[in-house]
């Protein structure tokens, strides 16, 4: 299923707001590999960034694993609602992973990438489906079961960004056009490597 987007969707915009509140709305200076006149979408483009290299979802889970929200309440102890990536490659590791959580009444955004990882307080809105890790495809399994995704690669060496909402992927790649959107099924379609790392799902 595509779609074209050309001012991003609500919840590209929310967490876009969210990343340059968190950032200052300062970008650092750095070499580009594109320029272009129309408005960002999503989270701040990690282009520019080279001491940042590509890290997993799993990564970002099991460092979730040990982290406390403002609760003191572990990260592992709430509901998943959002996981976004941006910038991922072909074996579905990204410069940066985006999760939202929440338990109770208390809602967070784990930020995580290969240089650090923070915990913000959100009161805005969340998808109401929770993800369940056990039935959803790690990106890298996802990108290995889709094999039509390798198309999306033609122009660009990463894909702009994936989300996980529900049971459902959002494959969401930079055109001429604006961003156009590809949806999948995040359910598992069968066996995948196992990952390095388990304990996120314990």
């Amino acid at each position: 299923m595509k779609e074209f987007i050309r001012f991003g969707s609500p919840l590209v915009f929310i967490f876009m707001v969210l990343f340059f509140s968190i950032a200052g709305c300062v970008q650092e200076p750095g070499a580009s590999q594109k320029t272009s006149s129309r408005p960002e979408f999503g989270l701040r483009s990690a282009e520019g960034y080279s001491e940042k290299y590509p890290v997993s979802l799993e990564d970002a889970l099991f460092a979730l694993h040990s982290t406390r929200g403002p609760d003191g309440n572990l990260l592992s102890d709430y509901s998943i609602h959002y996981i976004q990536g941006t910038s991922v490659d072909r074996e579905g590791y990204a410069i940066h992973w985006l999760i939202g959580l929440k338990k109770g009444n208390n809602k967070v955004i784990f930020n995580y990438d290969s240089e650090d990882q923070s915990t913000i307080p959100w009161s805005a809105w969340f998808p109401q489906e929770s993800i369940d890790l056990k039935t959803t495809m790690m990106p890298g399994c996802f990108f290995q079961k889709e094999r039509n995704i390798e198309n999306l690669f033609q122009k660009d060496e990463n894909i702009y960004s994936i989300e996980i909402i529900g049971k459902t992927y959002r494959v969401n790649v930079q055109t001429d056009s604006g961003i156009m959107t590809e949806t999948y099924s995040a359910i598992s379609l069968g066996p995948c490597p196992e990952p390095e790392k388990k304990r996120y799902m314990e």
